[in-house]
């Protein structure tokens, strides 16, 4: 499972717009998020051991999506989100497959929750982009995430609650319903939370943000962008 995303990644690390050094930072919340994965759940219990092992698939899924957005950015905006839904989930399904399938029945709540993750992870972004789409602020767009995140995880779940309600006629238990929506939306944007940091630390990824979004990218070199958001203005015309 360990091996999985990381063949993914260094078979995108190879392509011409990927092959450079500052590229090889998206390891950085990759590694986190996987060694958190493999840590941590063996102290919790179910539902929320499924969702947080359903992050290691999620997190290949967004380390994809951040190295093919500018890629698939060319696109129009709806074949650009069912592009990075099919992306991002063939990532998914492979990790899953090395890390998780031969857990039997086990692994059914993860795949779920891993695809559902990836489906509100890419909404997220397609809506989160609209509210940015007069210019990009780093406030507005994890705020956005943060309040769009568990609308869509509810939206999800309402077909499921709607069955319930009126085809089996049973008893929804509402703050049961409203645990699992939080914890899954709360998974989903702390699994987000740190490509978002990489996106702020780094121009490269910046731009691929910004793509994500749908939002313009900057023309300028690397170069520039480097000197425009790491290096402090030095000197300033005399007046």
């Amino acid at each position: 499972m360990l091996l999985a995303p990381w063949l993914a990644i260094l078979a995108l690390l190879g392509l011409k717009p990927n092959r450079r050094l500052t590229a090889g930072w998206i390891i950085a919340p990759l590694g986190f998020i996987i060694l958190f994965t493999t840590v941590f759940p063996w102290t919790l219990s179910s539902p929320i051991k499924e969702i947080v092992e359903a992050a290691d698939c999620l997190a290949a899924g967004l380390a994809v999506a951040w190295l093919m957005a500018e890629r698939l950015s060319h696109r129009r905006r709806g074949l650009f989100f069912l592009c990075l839904v099919m992306a991002m989930g063939a990532a998914g399904i492979w990790v899953f497959a090395w890390g998780h399938s031969g857990n039997g029945q086990a692994s059914i709540p993860v795949a779920l929750v891993s695809l559902l993750a990836i489906l509100a992870s890419v909404l997220s972004f397609n809506f989160c982009g609209r509210i940015c789409r007069h210019g990009y602020r780093r406030a507005k767009c994890y705020l956005g995430l943060l309040v769009l995140l568990p609308i869509i995880w509810f939206l999800l779940f309402s077909p499921l609650i709607i069955y319930s309600l009126i085809i089996d006629k049973n008893i929804v238990h509402w703050l049961e319903v409203a645990w699992v929506i939080s914890a899954c939306a709360a998974v989903n944007y702390a699994t987000i939370l740190p490509f978002l940091i990489l996106s702020t630390a780094n121009a490269f990824y910046h731009q691929r943000l910004l793509a994500l979004l749908q939002l313009p990218i900057q023309s300028s070199s690397l170069t520039e962008v480097n000197l425009k958001y790491l290096i402090p203005e030095i000197t300033k015309p005399q007046e």
